[in-house]
């Protein structure tokens, strides 16, 4: 199997938020996905793999999970500890490299809130159509008092 196609295998079976971030770095640093994701110690390659890292890292994944997902053959959690150490090290002296992690970040706190909103647009039409059916019920209530005479009396009581 060519470096490619398992590549493409790799990307296919993770889930939408972590290859699209893959993608993504990817392309801010001029790079193929096939060779982020290689055995390749080529230095912009494994810069994006730091990048990767420090933002997985920061969506709380495991050491074990990152290394999985970068999918480097030879990468276990201490290959992770070292890129993360290194990563922290660049986003505090490199302006790209920080403001790569930063963008990727913020993506993820607006795709949080957006997720978040809809929620909560679903919770508020639910509550919206619940009050409608209170109205209707309670126009119904008046109505069946009125009929049966009993309203007059709930008038005057309120007196």
């Amino acid at each position: 199997m060519t470096q490619k196609t398992q590549a493409e295998k790799h990307m296919a079976s993770l889930n939408e938020s972590d290859a699209e971030l893959i993608k993504s770095v990817a392309n801010r640093m001029n790079l193929v996905v096939e060779d982020v994701i290689s055995v390749s110690r080529k230095e912009e390659f494994v810069n994006a793999r730091k990048v990767l890292s420090l933002i997985f890292y920061n969506r709380g994944y495991t050491l074990v999970r990152i290394a999985d997902i970068i999918r480097v053959k030879t990468m276990n959690h201490t290959s992770i500890v070292n890129l993360l150490k290194k990563a922290k090290y660049h986003y505090a002296t490199e302006l790209n490299f920080s403001q790569i992690v930063d963008d990727e970040l913020s993506k993820d706190d607006i795709k949080r809130r957006q997720s978040t909103n809809s929620e909560y647009k679903s919770e508020i039409e639910d509550l919206r159509k619940n009050v409608m059916q209170m109205n209707n019920l309670t126009k119904l209530v008046l109505n069946n008092m009125q009929n049966l005479g009993i309203w007059e009396y709930v008038k005057e009581a309120q007196k």
